[in-house]
């Protein structure tokens, strides 16, 4: 049973192969020599077998068709170009302005941590609990005399100078702060504030 099915469809394909050739003899045997030794190109080999259509594709201008598609590519190409430009500019501008605000925001907290660097390590220093100032002075004076690059010493003796209005001399331990470190806020503060008063 299971053999019968596919003997069956070998058989029709068969005489259906035989029947094709067979109508195709009658035209083979008028073929003639020439034409044997000379075989047909591919074109008109295709228009042997569907005229109509091989007809109907050469009444088409092909050469119109590819003028008018070429052109409309042309077209969609520069329009891709021309949005991916406005992209790259966009792109590129918001770049920009993020790097500068990125910048400018890193030096207002480069500046704020200086800022609470020093002002931590002005409240950090112990104060002695003098209440003249000329005392103070000559406490911070002696200290000074143990540890001649301690910055914040100078900047405790500057602010005793400008309580007893001495401002020459707090002029000086202001300028010893920026030699000791040339990044203090607070001295440059002093100072600017010190040069701006009239003598």
């Amino acid at each position: 049973m299971y053999l019968l099915i596919p003997i069956g469809i070998f058989v029709i394909s068969l005489a259906g192969v035989l029947f094709v050739v067979g109508r195709k003899l009658v035209y083979l045997k008028k073929l003639t020599p020439e034409a044997i030794s000379n075989p047909p190109s591919l074109r008109a080999f295709w228009a042997g077998f569907v005229p109509e259509i091989i007809a109907w594709f050469e009444k088409i201008n092909w050469r119109e068709y590819r003028v008018g598609f070429m052109g409309e590519t042309e077209k969609l190409l520069r329009k891709i170009r021309l949005s991916f430009l406005k992209i790259d500019t966009v792109t590129h501008n918001l770049t920009m302005r993020l790097r500068r605000s990125t910048k400018h925001h890193e030096a207002i907290l480069k500046k704020e941590e200086a800022e609470e660097a020093v002002t931590e390590s002005i409240v950090s220093v112990p104060q002695v609990p003098v209440l003249d100032p000329k005392e103070e002075e000559q406490h911070l004076i002696m200290e000074i005399a143990k540890n001649p690059k301690d910055k914040l010493l100078y900047l405790r003796l500057g602010d005793v100078y400008l309580k007893i209005n001495d401002h020459e001399n707090a002029a000086l331990s202001f300028k010893t702060v920026l030699d000791l470190d040339p990044e203090n806020w607070y001295a440059k503060k002093k100072l600017e504030g010190l040069s701006s008063k009239p003598e």
